[in-house]
């Protein structure tokens, strides 16, 4: 790495530079504030050029405007001084426009590209501000060559740009977390977006081509470089999924509340998906609630997210009974994940080192899953890999922790941690088995599924009592039930009102059973 204050190259473990003595780093808040001693404008004017040099001298580059190739030889064969996907100039000795090594007259990119005249300078001085850097501390040169690490840097440049036009709303971004599993591995997240309540879990993907496949939620996506070259990749939605469950079970251990996650793919390097595919209700069951952008539009889909969340909060009525929007649950996230977020990156790069030489597993573990009855009654859906467990409970089609109800016996079969109510389970087979089931679950119309009374018991309150199940004090039950009141109140937009009074009856029941 590079000392911030005289440029000088230093070992990537030095506490101090050897040439000018002063710190070769400064200490980053967890809550995205700036350094908390700020880098001169001289500083980072004399990181950037230098850099720039650096990223001039060699023959090709990850450009900084959307992630893609730039060859300098095939750009010079085709006397193009801009990179052909973004329009951004191809960085030169100088970047500076008017003095800018390569500025063709003839720019193929076209006068009207709003790019062209975009200096490279300012996108490397931009870098040099990002809170990637702050988190990383990698000299620009280093992101440029590197595939990943440019995808990771361009999810910011897109929350950055949306974020813009929200100042008044609390947004947090972190990066490289390392999420530790039970198994003694550790799921590695690029990305993370908190809003309130809500957590937006990324996985940057850096690939110049088309992503095709037969539907969303199939284990492999085939990827047709523009290039003409072919393979196939993990897909990378059922990957972050593996990071949300890791996320889920980590935070669920220090949240008094669930926080609702997004299953965001970014793809940078003018990646995109064929969306001529048929919608199965599979993908939602799978992937839980996903997003698919590609570098151009991420700031178009976070804009709109927040716009929804802002229109909400605006509407009359709004109070602090949907926590997804207030500061105070982002505020308990970042608590909860402090030791992550402050791992000092030499250690997350020792464990990343050791991993890769272990034989600990590591992911990509295919799902078991499991359709149960409560009692006869309430249906729910468990899935399993054997290091994740997630339940989706009568009503709802959203994945929950299930570390606190169901376990797994010596068999690795599902068993519910409550001794006192009775569960059926049948093991799920096919396709067409998964998709009956979840709309049995979706509807609460279980296969043995009674009306009536029993025991002079409404019914409605017996099935009501499953969406507190494993709740066994008065804390965890309104915890539960807050979290519940986001998903099913009427005013809301996935909201029921017979639902939500069946869910609120059986909480009123069971807070006077743990009053007296």
């Amino acid at each position: 790495m590079y000392c911030i204050h005289c440029g000088a190259q230093v070992s990537d473990t030095a506490n101090f530079c050897l040439k000018c003595g002063k710190p070769t780093a400064l200490k980053v808040d967890s809550r995205n504030n700036y350094f908390s001693k700020q880098k001169t404008v001289n500083q980072l004017q004399m990181l950037t050029r230098s850099s720039a040099m650096k990223v001039f001298g060699e023959p090709g580059y990850y450009c900084i405007g959307c992630g893609s190739y730039i060859d300098r030889a095939a750009a010079d064969r085709a006397l193009r001084n801009t990179c052909p996907a973004c329009g951004v100039p191809i960085i030169g000795k100088y970047t500076r426009p008017q003095t800018f090594i390569g500025a063709i007259a003839k720019n193929v990119a076209g006068a009207n590209n709003p790019n062209r005249n975009v200096n490279p300078e300012t996108l490397i001085y931009n870098y040099y501000s990002s809170l990637y850097y702050q988190r990383n501390n990698y000299p620009y040169e280093e992101v440029a060559a590197d595939v990943e690490k440019t995808g990771k840097y361009l999810v910011e440049v897109g929350y950055q740009k949306a974020r813009a036009s929200f100042k008044n709303f609390r947004t947090y971004i972190f990066f490289d977390l390392l999420i530790p599993e039970e198994n003694g591995s550790f799921q590695e997240i690029d990305a993370l977006v908190i809003f309130g309540s809500m957590v937006y879990v990324i996985e940057a993907k850096n690939r110049s081509g088309v992503f095709n496949m037969k539907s969303l939620s199939e284990d492999y996506w085939d990827f047709e470089a523009y290039n003409g070259e072919k393979c196939k990749i993990y897909n990378p939605l059922l990957q972050n999924n593996e990071h949300i469950a890791a996320l889920q079970h980590y935070l669920s251990e220090r949240l008094d509340f669930e926080p609702f996650f997004f299953n965001f793919v970014s793809l940078a390097g003018n990646g995109t998906v064929n969306w001529n595919i048929p919608v199965d209700p599979l993908d939602e069951l799978k992937l839980g609630c996903w997003r698919v952008t590609n570098n151009a539009n991420m700031e178009k889909t976070f804009t709109d997210d927040f716009g929804v969340f802002l229109q909400k909060m605006m509407e009359p009525g709004y109070d602090d009974g949907f926590p997804d929007y207030d500061d105070k649950y982002a505020q308990k996230i970042i608590d909860a994940l402090d030791e992550v977020l402050n791992e000092p990156a030499e250690e997350r790069d020792k464990k990343i080192a050791a991993m890769a030489d272990s034989k600990v597993d590591k992911g990509q573990r295919p799902y078991r899953y499991y359709y149960g009855e409560i009692n006869r009654s309430v249906p729910m859906l468990f899935r399993t890999n054997g290091v994740h467990s997630q339940v989706i409970y009568a009503y709802t089609g959203r994945w929950n922790s299930a570390y606190n109800v169901v376990g797994l016996s010596e068999n690795g079969e599902p068993v519910l941690l409550d001794e006192k109510v009775r569960a059926e389970w049948t093991v799920i087979n096919s396709e067409d088995e998964l998709r009956n089931a979840f709309l049995c679950v979706k509807n609460g119309t279980g296969t043995h599924k009674e009306t009536g009374t029993e025991n002079g018991t409404e019914k409605g309150t017996e099935d009501g009592l499953m969406f507190f199940h494993g709740c066994n004090d008065l804390e965890t039950l309104n915890a539960r039930y807050k979290n519940l009141c986001k998903t099913f109140h009427p005013d809301g937009a996935s909201g029921d009102e017979e639902t939500f009074k069946m869910m609120q009856d059986a909480y009123e029941s069971l807070k006077v059973k743990y009053l007296l």
